[in-house]
């Protein structure tokens, strides 16, 4: 998990970059301008309750076969979710540039997981219960597919502590403090396995505590950390027993295998870093 805190376009650049890319409708350009103050104040409104961690309490707005609803002053549910599929995330429109900047803010890593190249935006709100911050860029998050579609998909938050971590706007302790722990498990017949698990520092307020546990569990880390680590892990083992067989401490093999993971840049949570930390201790243990 990373937090991202490049500068983001403004909701009136959006819409003027939409606009541009709007060349038949002309009725859907006008009311679209003509809301340009009304996601200003949307936009306004998102930051001030994601940085308190209450974006679950936004509206909602259903759409379904009998039920168009109006969400700002003059857009429908409909016409917010097709502005952003026609005229903002499609390749050959103006605003399709913006898409790709916000995309590359996560300099290739997905911020949710850590691991998976970010492919597309995902709404963090899904558009489909929130149309109205469908173009809204602190609601668009760079992610891998498996991040975007296979685990988050639609769902949303009904309580804030089922809200997973916000890349732009959760407090830097979800990002720098180590909530994320592996295990090596023997397993029998020296078959070794690293197991993740979730465990928020003591001090952590209980809302706190339960976003990292939902966030875990949403984009199913501890199966897709667990699978990365069995391709390293085989190689770290065997390692370990060479310098045990040429007689080296644990203090020396540690500094030689280890130690150079645990204190690089990696993110606190990320796997690699982690599952080198219960190294450390499996090392020191033996």
């Amino acid at each position: 998990m990373r937090k991202i805190k490049t500068a983001l376009p403004s909701s009136r650049l959006v819409i003027r970059r939409c606009c541009e890319g709007i060349v038949k409708d002309v009725d859907l350009k006008g009311r679209l301008i003509d809301a340009t103050v009304d996601f200003h104040h949307l936009e306004q409104q998102y930051r001030d309750l994601g940085t308190i961690q209450e974006l679950y309490t936004l509206k909602k707005y259903i759409k379904n076969s009998s039920t168009d609803p109006l969400v700002t002053s003059k857009l429908l549910h409909s016409e917010l979710t097709k502005i952003y599929s026609n005229f903002y995330a499609y390749l050959d429109k103006p605003a399709r540039k913006i898409y790709d900047e916000i995309k590359a803010n996560a300099l290739g890593e997905c911020p949710y997981c850590g691991i998976g190249n970010p492919e597309h935006l995902d709404h963090y709100l899904p558009k489909k219960y929130y149309p109205q911050f469908s173009i809204t860029s602190l609601n668009l998050v760079p992610a891998c597919l498996d991040c975007n579609v296979g685990s988050k998909g639609s769902d949303y938050a009904a309580e804030q502590g089922n809200q997973i971590i916000h890349p732009y706007l959760d407090a830097d302790f979800y990002f720098d403090q180590q909530w994320i722990y592996a295990e090596f498990l023997d397993r029998g017949d020296d078959y070794i396995v690293v197991e993740y698990s979730v465990k928020p520092p003591i001090d952590w307020q209980p809302i706190q505590k339960e976003r990292v546990k939902t966030h875990f569990m949403s984009f199913n880390l501890k199966n897709r950390f667990s699978r990365l680590a069995a391709d390293e892990l085989s190689i770290l083992l065997e390692q370990i027993k060479t310098m045990e067989e040429m007689g080296m401490s644990s203090d020396t093999t540690c500094e030689v295998l280890v130690n150079p993971v645990i204190n690089s840049n990696l993110a606190a949570n990320n796997w690699r870093k982690v599952m080198h930390v219960a190294a450390k201790k499996y090392i020191n243990n033996k």
